[in-house]
């Protein structure tokens, strides 16, 4: 099949339905489907497509949350938010325990956001705040080696988006 495209330094830059003039003047040109042009210019537009897939599927995990169950302490069951927002709160509170083996300000417990917006879910242990912070910590990292898979050419593949803590 005949190709009607705009080239510029070999490299395929525009496609057009029917051919813009006859004959073609310099820098346009009617390739065929075998052509090294043609061929290159089809993955690069696979390649974009897949890209854009794969950065739709991480911003819908993401924003699906991750789902926690605790084999001991099932008031943390839930589905936490992965946000932005959230991933910074986790990390300064893990950093302030870090420091002061305890909860901010005193605090009793940590309440950490639900994936849906319908609430928080309080956490009352600096051990299982911990739990509960790695493991979303963890998810989003491996959402983002995903998703880097697939700027390297890979394929998507998709975290589990449910873990079992203590």
């Amino acid at each position: 099949m005949s190709n009607y495209v705009a080239i510029v330094g070999g490299v395929v830059m525009q496609v057009f339905a029917i051919p813009q003039h006859d004959p073609a003047p310099p820098g346009y040109a009617v390739i065929e489907d075998t052509d090294a042009a043609w061929v290159a210019y089809l993955a690069a537009q696979s390649a974009k497509a897949a890209i854009a897939a794969a950065q739709t599927a991480y911003n819908n995990l993401i924003a699906a949350g991750l789902t926690v169950t605790s084999t001991g302490t099932p008031a943390v069951d839930g589905t936490y938010a992965c946000d932005d927002a959230q991933q910074d709160i986790v990390t300064r509170i893990q950093a302030y325990i870090t420091k002061n083996n305890a909860f901010p300000g005193g605090l009793s417990a940590v309440q950490l956001r639900k994936a849906d917006g319908s609430g928080y879910i309080a956490i009352g242990t600096v051990a299982l705040f911990q739990a509960v912070g790695s493991a979303i910590a963890d998810f989003v990292a491996k959402a983002d080696e995903a998703e880097l898979a697939v700027l390297a050419g890979g394929s998507w593949v998709a975290p589990s988006n449910a873990v079992t803590i203590a």
